[in-house]
């Protein structure tokens, strides 16, 4: 498992929002990296960065999704889909591809949502683009997608412990729950 780890540590994705004005880079210890091309983050509007963040973040995240599964059929030496063999994986795999995760920067500038990590929604405030610099923006930014990971995580054990059974303590249940409530 130990050398699983430290390959996967090693996964670096980037990628481009499809207009080319924001790369970003995701790596398998929750480091987040996003920037703007010379002048693009003047030329945004609200809805089009949200719009151009959204198709990034999904692009972004699908390629680190399809490097994991590769990295893990490398350590496993193939993976096998030998299907549900109990009800509780169905069930457990089914409300996966449901779970919904938000996130939002401290003072709610920015918005993100994600469906199972798979689709992404972004609200930026009209007023944020026009009193933030770039790097005040890409704080925001970092905040929110962090509190969303945050969420998503969160919501990830809850239901692994109440769908597969984790035995989690009820203090940890009841944390886990609140947290994922307030984000």
């Amino acid at each position: 498992m130990k050398r699983f780890m430290d390959r996967l540590a090693q996964v670096a994705i980037t990628a481009s929002s499809p207009d080319g004005g924001i790369k970003a880079e995701v790596r398998a210890d929750d480091y987040f990296q996003i920037w703007f091309a010379a002048g693009a983050y003047e030329r945004y509007n609200a809805h089009g960065l949200s719009q151009q963040l959204a198709r990034l973040a999904t692009l972004l995240w699908t390629k680190y999704r399809r490097e994991y599964l590769y990295t893990l059929e490398e350590h496993l030496g193939g993976l096998h889909d030998h299907g549900f063999e109990r009800q509780e994986e169905r069930i457990y795999w089914e409300r996966l591809e449901e779970l919904v995760a938000r996130g939002a920067s401290d003072r709610g500038e920015v918005r993100v949502q994600s469906r199972a990590l798979v689709s992404w929604e972004f609200d930026v405030d009209i007023d944020a683009l026009r009193t933030f610099s770039e790097a005040q923006f890409v704080a925001a930014l970092r905040a929110a997608v962090s509190a969303l990971l945050s969420d998503y995580r969160a919501r990830l054990t809850l239901l692994t412990d109440e769908v597969l059974g984790l035995g989690l303590p009820g203090w940890f249940r009841a944390d886990a729950l609140r947290d994922a409530q307030n984000a």
